[in-house]
């Protein structure tokens, strides 16, 4: 059994000009501990498929599965574009909103796993400072360890490194790939950029302009032990960048 699955998934948005096809008969499978990227033409629906995972939305047609069961009540994190910190909160109290917000009374377990996720990741000092005296880096880690301290079965980033400069992002990206592993987490990405899903990927899902379906899959296949930022340094990198390049613009 696959850990998610989608099956012949349609969805459609009703509004007061008429009836949108904004997802036709889109089907696939991940893999439990997979990181899974998905890239395609700008408003072809990436982020409607998360929306759709996450529960948040309902297919016109078809199901969408994990661990067998509907996405519906499952346990699922998501990461914004922005860490949404709140300027008023501590650090540590950043991290508990996402146990609040799921009506869950923080316990000894969960407050040890909290302490546990920031010592690992380098917050423990922070732990009682203000978002504003963080970087931006340093923010997206508080960002990903508020939303690991619900345990969620699966993980949804949505172009969660897009409001970084440039250098600030590929640190960022080792910084998440690293966590994400570390914490066994499978993890769906939606992005604009090419690069980034290659760096990060095990697989990289291609999507048709609207009404999205799936193109192609191309897997990336690099040694397990290259960080993001050294997978991009690799001789096979502008091979797979050309080749997802090509799939995009030639839908």
């Amino acid at each position: 059994m696959k850990y998610l699955s989608f099956k012949n998934v349609d969805f459609h948005y009703f509004t007061k000009d008429g009836e949108f096809e904004a997802i036709k008969d889109l089907s696939f499978d991940i893999n439990k501990g997979e990181f899974i990227s998905i890239v395609g033409p700008s408003g072809c629906g990436k982020t409607t498929i998360l929306s759709l995972i996450a529960g948040l939305l309902e297919p016109t047609r078809g199901e969408i599965l994990l661990e067998g069961e509907s996405v519906k009540n499952a346990n699922i994190g998501y990461m914004f574009q922005r860490d949404h910190l709140f300027e008023w909160r501590t650090i540590y109290k950043n991290i508990l909103l996402g146990i609040e917000i799921k009506e869950k009374k923080t316990n000894k377990e969960s407050e040890e796993y909290i302490n546990d996720l920031l010592k690992k990741y380098g917050l423990i000092d922070f732990k009682n400072s203000r978002p504003s005296e963080l970087s931006g880096g340093m923010r997206q880690r508080v960002a990903l360890i508020r939303t690991l301290a619900t345990k969620p079965k699966l993980l949804l980033l949505d172009e969660p490194f897009s409001a970084l400069d440039f250098q600030t992002r590929l640190d960022v990206c080792d910084d998440v790939k690293n966590i994400i592993k570390q914490e066994k987490q499978t993890a769906i990405l939606v992005t604009h950029d090419i690069s980034e899903a290659i760096s990060l990927s095990d697989r990289v899902f291609i999507l048709t302009k609207r009404p999205a379906s799936l193109h192609k899959i191309e897997t990336i296949d690099f040694d397990k032990n290259l960080s993001p930022l050294q997978r991009r340094d690799d001789k096979e990198f502008s091979s797979y960048f050309n080749k997802i390049w090509r799939e995009l613009n030639e839908k």
